[in-house]
């Protein structure tokens, strides 16, 4: 296997296209091709090969003028693939075809001899002459420069770099090296990109040479680098890397639209702020790539809309166009997550049975936005936020006919993934939420109704009651639909009929059916707010009493038959207010129904 000094010569002298030799090497630099970076573009549509990704030890760096004239036109010219550097490297046995001379007669070996006979003579004349001019400078004791010297020092530095940029010569002790550096004759800045570059890896080349004796020591180079920095004030270093363009920070493009979801900001917002951070040398990424990103993360599997839903003003309902977000596909989606939560490994079955996957179903009301989402139980911590996939999210109320709007949809791809499997393992589902949207998804009417409970048919008036009260069933709501329906939805046949107003949205079992529970929270902060309503209203009572109360009732008796006598009335009042608020409810229901 040849020395890598010869695979690297051979590399500066091969054509990356033919494998031919383009550059006259050791004796003459004078190439008859060109680098191959200037045709990057006409190699690709060419050749079809991309340059760009050659690497340095591996690939050649020029193209012999016959590949070059063959840029951009039909061609069958052979293209060689290069392999890595080993007993059978490529470019080292291309170099060794392209050096291999034919044997020559003896009478031609005689003269050749003969002349390199002649050649080492006139050599060791003119060294002998040389050493002779270079006596007689150095002897001599004027200061002013002697041209044969400097014509001499030239030759012989030329002819000792004939082959490397860098020489070592022995000199007892610390040995000296010679670097070619030629003299510049424009300075960087006006230079090209080309000559910046070999001036920089020039540079870079003294760097590594004078801060360590061992070849390539990057630790030390940095470390010489460092000291040259440090040499600078905080403020030139700052003004040299500004006015380079060095000092930059950039935002990916992932980051920045993490940040426009989680401040809800629009595109003209974020080029605002791009705009402003320009000016701190902070760049983002070009709004198409963030889009090109957003497209390719979510695809297909979002739709959103602009759809009618029901809202009221004052005492009316009246019907306005809301956004609405949702995924069209949810069956889709629930499989493709459940194969990724196994790809993760974080399927778990605790407390499950082994051949089901359970999948809760549910909703929730808040921050101006009714949501619907779905959660895999089979999970660790299945109530994560993490957890929690929301499928459709619409900007109205949670009245029924909003939630037909929004969920009439997902009634047939419910009902297929109440049927369907997940490799071999049933697809269990659950219904989940408070008490408002549990009860109009199973068509129930609310808390004043005659049966309130989604569970049991239980009388309002009996809650109290320890007697066990018969469990509803999904059959038997749609039953006593079907007979509220026949009625034509009057308040008698809904009370007659267990309180149910309308068809239950999905076929989920009530055994199915979890309530969220309120948080303790919640609970205190309502019960004291009703003690505090109460107090406020018997003080506001008492404080009328007293300023009612007649002159003629000077005596005690009379004045506590006129205290009776208002709380009668006042405790009328009072049961007059409740069921004119049953009354207002019942009346709702029967709006949002229709």
């Amino acid at each position: 296997m040849e020395s890598n000094e010869y695979h690297e010569k051979a590399l500066a002298s091969l054509c990356r296209i033919c494998g031919q030799r383009c550059v006259r090497w050791p004796a003459s630099q004078k190439k008859n091709g060109t680098e191959k970076y200037k045709h990057s573009s006409a190699i690709h549509n060419t050749f079809n090969i991309n340059i760009n990704n050659d690497i340095p030890a591996l690939h050649p760096q020029f193209l012999c003028l016959s590949c070059v004239a063959a840029l951009g036109k039909p061609t069958r010219r052979p293209v060689i693939g290069w392999s890595e550097h080993d007993s059978n490297c490529t470019a080292c046995r291309m170099m060794q075809e392209s050096t291999r001379k034919r044997r020559l007669k003896p009478a031609k070996v005689a003269a050749r001899r003969r002349r390199e006979r002649e050649d080492d003579e006139r050599q060791a004349k003119a060294i002998e002459a040389a050493c002779d001019i270079l006596l007689e400078a150095t002897s001599s004791s004027t200061h002013t420069p002697n041209k044969k010297l400097q014509r001499l020092a030239t030759n012989v530095v030329k002819d000792l770099m004939d082959d490397d940029d860098i020489v070592e010569l022995p000199t007892g002790g610390p040995k000296y090296v010679l670097k070619k550096v030629v003299k510049p004759r424009i300075p960087s800045h006006q230079a090209s990109a080309r000559t910046v570059r070999s001036r920089t890896h020039g540079l870079q080349q003294h760097i590594n040479m004078i801060s360590s004796n061992k070849k390539d020591d990057e630790e030390a180079a940095i470390h010489q680098l460092a000291a040259l920095l440090k040499g600078k004030s905080t403020a030139e270093l700052k003004e040299l890397l500004h006015s380079e363009g060095l000092l930059k920070i950039r935002i990916p493009a992932g980051h920045e639209l993490k940040l426009k979801a989680q401040m809800g900001w629009t595109w003209n917002e974020m080029r605002k702020l791009k705009s402003w951070l320009k000016a701190y040398k902070v760049q983002m990424v070009c709004e198409g790539q963030s889009r090109q990103m957003k497209a390719d993360l979510v695809g297909d599997c979002v739709s959103s809309d602009l759809v009618p839903f029901l809202f009221k003003e004052k005492d009316e309902h009246v019907t306005k166009l809301a956004p609405i977000v949702f995924i069209p596909n949810l069956e889709d989606h629930i499989m493709k997550t459940l194969d990724e939560l196994e790809r993760l490994d974080h399927l778990v079955w605790d407390g499950i049975p082994a051949e089901q996957i359970w999948i809760k179903i549910g909703g929730d009301k808040g921050g101006g936005t009714t949501k619907f989402y779905y959660q895999i139980v089979n999970v660790s911590k299945n109530n994560s936020k993490f957890n929690t996939t929301a499928f459709c999210v619409y900007a109205a109320d949670e009245t029924v006919a909003n939630m037909h709007t929004a969920l009439d949809q997902y009634v047939t791809q419910i009902s297929n993934l109440q049927h369907s499997e997940w490799r071999g393992k049933k697809i269990v589902l659950w219904l989940s939420g408070d008490y408002e949207i549990l009860r109009k998804l199973l068509g129930l009417q609310g808390a004043a109704a005659t049966c309130p409970c989604i569970l049991c048919l239980q009388d309002k008036h009996n809650l109290a009651s320890k007697q066990p009260a018969q469990q509803r069933t999904l059959e038997m709501i749609k039953n006593d639909f079907d007979t509220v329906e026949s009625n034509n939805y009057t308040s008698q046949s809904k009370r007659e009929n267990h309180s149910v107003s309308h068809r239950p949205f999905f076929d989920i079992p009530l055994d199915k059916v979890r309530t969220c529970l309120p948080p303790s929270l919640h609970i205190s902060l309502g019960l004291w707010g009703k003690f505090y309503q109460n107090l406020e209203r018997d003080i506001t009572e008492l404080g009328e009493l007293i300023a009612d109360i007649e002159p003629s009732c000077s005596s005690s008796a009379a004045f506590d038959k006129h205290i009776k006598h208002k709380q009668s009335v006042l405790k009328e009042i009072h049961r007059l207010e409740e069921k004119s608020e049953e009354k207002y409810q019942e009346a709702t229901e029967l709006e949002s129904t229709n």
